[in-house]
């Protein structure tokens, strides 16, 4: 048979009604192609299928002379289809404009075989669009950050690291950004806005990002960059990303927060180490309106280093009676005796020794673990009460901290009287403190306890008192027992002056004006212990008197 004939036979088989059936259900077109004649079979349905006018026209021509493949498609088409006349095979996907007049994707396949002697390529073109649009929308959701537009954080931690090896000799800057007080955003305006910022604040990020830099976003108002430039044009990108943030239209006023890990000669440290190293930086400027960005040192990691050290033997700690109560004594101002004393905490700890509060209490805040160290504290306060009194001493009270984190446990006040029932000690020798930022937070809650618990015997005292903005209001609203007034709250050496004496005057004689007992605290010179008695404040403790002690010195300074 001549190749004429087998290509009239081949046009017909190509024709045929299973044929154009099989076809039209898998959206595809076949062709074949001859070389040594030039001639070329193809289903008619190719016109249905793809765009283009194919009468009396081959394949190839259509495609490009009228503008058939997709621009960005066309070179890598031409040098596939050479592949294959050239003898190869295989596959590839491209985008193929419709008679609707949009790119679909389609994946073109070429073969070839041998018919009498004679070489014949066979190609299928399928429609894959519906199949590519999910692919690719999968693709995008793996990588990209919905909220902002840009990688999210799995796709910037393997990019980045992609790059640091790739130019490991050069000089990289990880940055951690952050917009400061985000969730007012939220709170003032809504969701909808917040994410609008974000994705607003995702585009600047990227116009400034310079090609082969990184960027992504880390959740929340959390952004990261790895930018490839001198350290002058780092800080540049930072002032000029707040410059931009702030042409926002919202009435908001915009501060970002910086951390930034410098890193040279990168030597494989995993990517997301490196960004917690900038997000310490970060946290050392977090709410400043001075410093917008602060760089990473190796004493950061120390910190924190020694951070998980006391979070890890916190527990331990507990169980082995690490946990130390010193008490600071309480003077009447008078008569020179103690009246009273402030339960603080110290840790022995086994390795770094006697720890003061500051070092772990914020940390015990943040974790939770600060209600089982106030129950543990109250529990030796309740046991040192009970001794005296088994000694036939005559007790004084002893003040321990209450955190606003109890207040929302539904079992506090049962807690606290069947300590002290336990014990068989009056409720008024466990006084409880709590915090002026107490009354800000849960005033309902706070309210309740404090009645609750007033009814059975016991005392509160409102500590730090004039050290926020709700003294007035909470004096008014809550039923407390005693105010504590910090002397912190003024600045120091202004109690010598006129302005200071008034402020200080002016407090104690409006607390005295409603009958509440005052004590004053960080007392830590003799001109304001004389101030005090001046002014009628009868009761003070700090280190004026007596720093904290140990049960031991308390009880010495006590009874001898």
């Amino acid at each position: 048979m001549r190749l004429e004939e087998c290509v009239l036979l081949q046009n017909q088989w190509f024709n045929d009604f299973c044929y154009e059936s099989i076809l039209r259900a898998t959206n595809s077109v076949i062709f074949e192609y001859y070389p040594e004649s030039g001639q070329e079979v193809v289903s008619d349905y190719v016109q249905e299928l793809i765009a283009g006018d194919y009468n009396g026209r081959m394949l190839s021509a259509v495609m490009i002379e009228d503008g058939v493949i997709h621009p960005d498609d066309v070179s890598v088409s031409i040098e596939f289809r050479k592949k294959a006349k050239s003898g190869g095979s295989g596959e590839i996907n491209l985008r193929l404009l419709t008679p609707n007049n949009e790119y679909h994707w389609f994946r073109m396949m070429l073969s070839q075989y041998s018919r009498e002697g004679k070489t014949v390529v066979f190609g299928i073109f399928t429609d894959i669009n519906d199949d590519m649009v999910k692919k690719r929308a999968l693709n995008y959701h793996a990588e990209f950050d919905l909220v902002s537009g840009v990688y999210n954080k799995s796709a910037f931690l393997v990019k980045t690291t992609q790059k640091l090896m790739t130019e490991s000799d050069k000089t990289h800057y990880i940055l951690s950004l952050d917009i400061d007080r985000f969730k007012l955003i939220n709170e003032l305006y809504s969701m909808k806005d917040g994410d609008a910022v974000l994705r607003y604040f995702g585009s600047i990020i990227s116009d400034l990002a310079q090609t082969g830099e990184t960027y992504g976003h880390f959740g929340g108002d959390i952004f990261c960059m790895c930018l490839t430039r001198p350290e002058e044009e780092v800080i540049a990108l930072i002032e000029e990303l707040e410059k931009r943030i702030n042409t926002y239209p919202i009435a908001f006023k915009f501060i970002i927060s910086v951390g930034i890990a410098r890193v040279d000669n990168y030597d494989g440290e995993a990517v997301d180490v490196l960004c917690d190293h900038a997000a310490m930086a970060q946290k050392i400027i977090k709410g400043s309106y001075i410093n917008r960005w602060a760089f990473y040192d190796q004493s950061m990691t120390e910190a924190l280093n020694r951070e998980h050290e006391i979070i890890t033997s916190m527990e331990k700690a507990l169980v082995k009676e690490e946990y130390e109560m010193y008490l600071q004594p309480k003077f009447d101002l008078n008569e020179g005796k103690i009246i009273g004393a402030e339960a603080l905490s110290r840790w022995n700890h086994s390795k770094f020794g006697l720890m003061m509060p500051g070092s772990y209490i914020p940390l015990f805040e943040r974790n939770g673990f600060i209600l089982r160290l106030d129950e543990y504290m109250w529990e030796l306060a309740c046991r040192l009460i009970r001794k005296w009194m088994d000694q036939g001493r005559s007790p004084v009270p002893i003040s321990v901290n209450v955190s606003r984190v109890h207040l929302y446990d539904e079992n506090l006040c049962d807690k606290l009287v069947n300590l002290v029932k336990r014990y068989e000690i009056p409720p008024h020798l466990l006084e409880l403190e709590i915090t002026e930022s107490a009354y800000t937070d849960c005033p309902a809650r706070l309210y309740e306890v404090i009645v609750t618990l007033q009814k059975v015997g016991f005392c509160f005292s409102m500590d730090d008192f004039g050290s926020g903005y709700s003294s007035l209001h909470a004096l008014k609203d809550i039923p407390v027992n005693v105010i504590k007034i910090d002397l912190k709250f003024l600045q120091k050496g202004r109690l010598s002056d006129e302005i200071g004496r008034g402020i200080l005057q002016g407090t104690i004689r409006m607390i005295q004006d409603i009958n509440l007992p005052i004590v004053a605290e960080g007392v830590e010179t003799a001109e304001q212990a004389e101030l005090l008695r001046s002014t009628g404040c009868n009761c003070a403790q700090g280190y004026y008197y007596a720093k904290p002690m140990s049960i031991e010195s308390f009880e010495r300074l006590m009874w001898t």
